[in-house]
């Protein structure tokens, strides 16, 4: 995956401000990130870069990082930033807020990937070379965007054999306001544009059958705050595999194929990180409640029966 070098804010493009616009705060962010961090990469390709623009008002950044995580904030009477953005194997999760006072401006961004090949297995002797699939995502998290001059901008994007799906979100405040979302290569509808959480299954490609393909995620967030305004983008559910007990990664697999990508925490075309927590069946608790009273009426009647003797 390649990565464009991000060009410095001219000072005539910053004389700007004095008549801004939305178009203006847009280019304003993608000329304005200079300074930056990424964290280190992996055997599954994890990469993670954070942006805090030249133009800020809010003061310096402080930058840290380390494999798969990036972050930077700053902040003064003016305003503020902080974002963060953090990489692992099948899951990504990146967070940027900005908030400018009057006179201010505060400007961010967060960009992390992963990647890894997956296998798509059957023993059967007659299986043909390709198969048609889909391949599922979820996607947990928040936009906003409030006052003036406020955008939050987020795009969620799979690529995979030549197929690349882009989940995309605007959010702009600014005369005349709008919310835009956009899904090519995603099947379905995934608006409103401000977003909670959503199934992502791209569209139908076809992937080699007992051959490595590449995978990769891709999570990127620009977030810019004009004088009395706010914006943010909080993916910190994550836009990952879904869970073994969601869904499975791969669509339209017969019963006797399956999807390996053991790096990856993918068995038997499940997602099996470390840290998923498989939910408690909503009866469970009310079940052991019920246990620990019938225990509780065994022992009180033990003792009365020790007493009367």
């Amino acid at each position: 995956m390649k990565y464009k070098a991000i060009r410095p804010l001219t000072a005539a493009t910053f004389v700007a401000l004095v008549r801004p616009t939305r178009f203006f705060y847009i280019a304003l962010l993608a000329a304005a990130l200079t300074a930056y961090t990424h964290g280190g990469a992996s055997a599954v390709g994890l990469y993670a870069h954070v942006s805090c623009g030249t133009a800020n008002s809010v003061g310096p950044c402080t930058l840290s990082s380390g494999p798969g995580f990036a972050s930077a904030t700053a902040g003064n009477s003016t305003g503020s930033l902080l974002t963060v953005g953090s990489a692992s194997p099948g899951d990504l999760s990146a967070e940027v807020d900005t908030q400018a006072n009057v006179g201010g401006l505060a400007g961010a961004a967060a960009q992390v990937s992963y990647s890894d090949y997956f296998t798509i297995v059957t023993t059967d002797p007659n299986a043909p070379s390709t198969i048609p699939v889909s391949m599922n995502a979820v996607v947990d998290g928040f936009l906003n965007a409030a006052g003036p001059h406020a955008n939050s901008t987020t795009y969620f994007a799979v690529s995979v054999l030549g197929l690349h799906a882009q989940y995309g979100i605007v959010l702009d405040t600014t005369a005349p306001s709008f919310e835009t979302c956009s899904s090519p290569g995603f099947s379905g509808s995934l608006c409103p544009a401000n977003l909670h959480t959503a199934t992502l299954t791209t569209a139908t490609f076809n992937a080699p059958i007992n051959t490595a393909f590449l995978v990769e995620f891709d999570l990127q967030i620009n977030v810019l705050a004009g004088a009395g305004s706010t914006a943010s983008s909080e993916i910190l559910n994550s836009f990952r595999l879904p869970y073994s007990f969601e869904d499975v990664v791969f669509n339209g697999l017969p019963n006797d194929y399956t999807v390996d990508a053991p790096d990856s925490f993918v068995s038997n075309n499940r997602f099996l990180p470390p840290t998923a927590a498989t939910p408690l069946p909503a009866a469970l608790p009310l079940f052991a409640s019920g246990l620990g009273a019938l225990g509780l009426l065994g022992w009180r009647r033990r003792r009365k029966a020790q007493a009367a003797a």
